[in-house]
C-alpha cells in the first residue's frame, strides 16, 4: 500500500479498471461483475462504471470514495459506505443522493477511512455489508 510507482496519467486508473471488466467479460461462466473501489480507487471506480458499456458492471461498491465522478450516470446496482464521521461523508451522502436507483447508502460508525475501516472494531460490521450487498 502508497509504495506503488507513481504512472504518468493517474487521471486514467479507470481505463485500468475498464480493462479488467472487459476481461472477465471475455472468460467462460462468468455472468455478474461486481467492482469495489475505495479512496482513490472508489473515484477510479466511479468513473470506470460512467465509461462502462451498459450492463458490463452489475454491482458497483463505493468505499469512502475520494470524490464520486458524475454520479447521476452511475450504473449498476450501487452501495456506498463509508464512516459517520470520517471526512469525506459529507460528500458521499450528497452522492448518492444524485445517484440513481437502486441504491444502498450505509455509514458506519467511528471516523476511520476506505480500508482502515478493517483495521477497526467495525471489520466485522463492514464485511457483512459488502457481503449482503454481494448476496442480492
Amino acid at each position: 500500500y502508497g509504495k506503488s510507482i507513481k504512472g504518468d496519467q493517474p487521471g486514467a486508473l479507470y481505463q485500468d479498471i475498464l480493462a479488467g471488466v472487459q476481461f472477465l467479460q471475455a472468460q467462460v461462466g462468468i455472468n455478474r461483475i461486481t467492482v469495489l473501489g475505495a479512496s482513490m480507487g472508489g473515484a477510479a471506480a466511479s468513473k470506470a462504471s460512467v465509461y462502462s458499456a451498459p450492463q458490463s458492471i452489475d454491482q458497483l461498491i463505493l468505499l469512502s470514495p475520494a470524490s464520486v465522478y458524475q454520479p447521476e450516470k452511475l450504473k449498476g446496482d450501487l452501495l456506498f459506505i463509508a464512516s459517520k464521521d470520517e471526512y469525506l461523508a459529507k460528500a458521499l451522502r450528497s452522492a448518492y443522493n444524485q445517484a440513481p436507483k437502486p441504491k444502498k447508502i450505509q455509514l458506519i460508525a467511528g471516523s476511520a477511512h476506505a480500508q482502515h475501516i478493517f483495521k477497526t472494531p467495525e471489520a466485522e460490521a463492514l464485511t457483512t455489508i459488502i457481503l449482503n450487498f454481494l448476496d442480492e
